[in-house]
């Protein structure tokens, strides 16, 4: 599940990309920008089945996500 804090799930209603770093099988980080969505108690991230996102979700579902406030990127 993902923690979120209160203060910043605003960033969510908001037009911006995420950078979503995963690893893969053989331990080499992978970090692409992508649509997300929050819906309260998960971050749902937009990967096409198949992809290197989607394989490296599957064998290892641990991420890292950054996510920039549109309205201010120095806010994230």
């Amino acid at each position: 599940m993902a923690t979120i804090p209160e203060s910043h799930r605003d960033i969510f209603s908001k037009r911006s990309f995420a950078h979503v770093a995963t690893v893969s099988e053989q331990g080499v980080p992978q970090v692409t920008p992508v649509w997300v969505e929050y819906d309260g108690d998960h971050v749902l991230i937009n990967s096409a089945k198949g992809r290197k996102k989607d394989r490296n979700l599957r064998a290892q579902p641990v991420i890292a996500l950054s996510i920039q406030d549109p309205d201010n990127p120095y806010r994230y």
